[in-house]
């Protein structure tokens, strides 16, 4: 069974007639498999911090959407005649109703791409796990 260095130093402190007692399991190979799960952990963090890009430009994408959306409606007469006033009002009152509706549509993108921000942090955090070594 491969030693650590530790216990090589110890055996040199104990002497020739000391010696180490044997643990129940394998520690080296306990190490080799505890390394394997943790290269696929840091696999896998990879692998969700590529997920969460995508998820990211797809969020900023259906925002832009929505944006150019209220932009149209903004500048939209319906196909009505905006010189009537009766038109007129109910454009307005259209146009109210879906901006506010596309407003709340863009808030809500917003919220949810800041948990998403937040959860950037974090896998960030855990990338920083490939520096250390068991």
């Amino acid at each position: 069974m491969p030693e650590y260095p530790f216990e090589t130093t110890a055996k040199k402190v104990l002497g020739n007639n000391a010696k180490l007692p044997k643990p129940r399991t394998d520690p080296v190979t306990a190490l080799q498999a505890a390394n394997k799960v943790v290269q696929d952990f840091r696999t896998s963090i990879h692998g969700l911090g590529d997920q969460l890009l995508k998820l990211q430009n797809a969020i900023g994408a259906y925002k832009n959407t929505l944006e150019q959306y209220s932009d149209i409606v903004d500048a939209s007469d319906f196909e009505l005649d905006e010189k009537k006033p009766d038109d007129k009002k109910r454009i307005d009152a259209a146009k109210s109703i879906m901006e506010k509706g596309i407003a709340e549509k863009v808030k809500d993108a917003d919220e949810y791409f800041g948990e998403l921000k937040k959860l950037d942090k974090i896998i960030t955090n855990l990338r920083r796990l490939d520096k250390i070594d068991v």
